[in-house]
């Protein structure tokens, strides 16, 4: 399937669209969750993990509740803040990125309650 194509599949279908990107994201990110903590109990003496992926994960699950939730109302106001002014887009995105990174800061608080920096 090309890009268009998809592109065109996924406004015609913004609930499955938002029902794949919540399942996927929010799942890899229980996992990853999951496996740096599982590490971390297991007593590693270091641990490194992708904080920006695991946040932009955990940003995924949460535009996929939008779509999900809001269906083609959401496709439809996701198109008038494009098309506005610029404001409106970063607040939109922040939005979405703010569960993130309070996910990778929760995540880091709980490592550090292992006794990891």
């Amino acid at each position: 399937m090309n890009d268009i194509r998809a592109s065109i599949w996924g406004r015609n279908h913004p609930r499955l669209c938002g029902a794949v990107l919540t399942l996927v994201g929010g799942g890899v990110a229980y996992l990853v969750y999951h496996w740096i903590i599982d590490e971390a109990q297991e007593g590693r003496q270091s641990i490194s993990f992708p904080g920006a992926g695991f946040a932009m994960l955990v940003a995924f699950s949460c535009i996929g509740m939008f779509l999900l939730i809001g269906g083609r109302g959401a496709m439809e106001a996701a198109d008038k803040v494009h098309k506005g002014p610029a404001i409106g887009r970063y607040v939109v995105a922040g939005l979405f990125v703010v569960p993130g990174i309070a996910a990778y800061l929760w995540l880091n608080h709980q490592l550090a309650a292992l006794g990891y920096q």
